[in-house]
């Protein structure tokens, strides 16, 4: 599933030259100071359809590990992505999230000898408290 990027903010030259250099001047009281800055970087927060593109991307590496290397086919909802996405999480968070709370408890299941190789693996959220749930699906053909 494309997912299309349609937030888009940008910071313009006056914002940062009326609020943010104010900002920084009386944070630092001396001009020579911010002289030798030679650039700022401004850090934006993710949009949601952003974090939804890195949550996508994540667990579509996962899914590529996985096939690869044990022949299990990963699929997932919308939904686990819209989870996975919320919005206090940055994007090393998901990274973490994504690991946590699908790949680590994957392995852990097919430790356990849970997942045969060439299985289908669909990740839902189960209602009640937003949680991932793993359920079997058919063989691929």
């Amino acid at each position: 599933e494309d997912v299309q990027v349609t937030d888009k903010i940008t910071i313009s030259k006056q914002f940062k030259e009326k609020v943010i250099r104010p900002i920084l001047k009386a944070h630092f009281r001396r001009d020579e100071f911010l002289g030798r800055i030679n650039e700022i970087v401004y850090f934006l927060p993710f949009c949601h359809s952003e974090l939804i593109q890195l949550v996508n991307k994540e667990l579509t590496f996962w899914a590529k590990k996985a096939k690869a290397r044990h022949n299990i086919t990963l699929l997932w909802d919308r939904e686990v992505m819209d989870v996975l996405a919320g919005l206090h999480y940055g994007a090393r968070s998901i990274k973490h999230e994504v690991e946590r709370r699908v790949v680590n408890q994957l392995a852990a299941a097919y430790e356990q000898d849970l997942l045969p190789r060439g299985c289908t693996l669909r990740i839902a959220v189960e209602d009640s408290d937003k949680q991932l749930l793993k359920t079997k699906e058919s063989p691929s053909p």
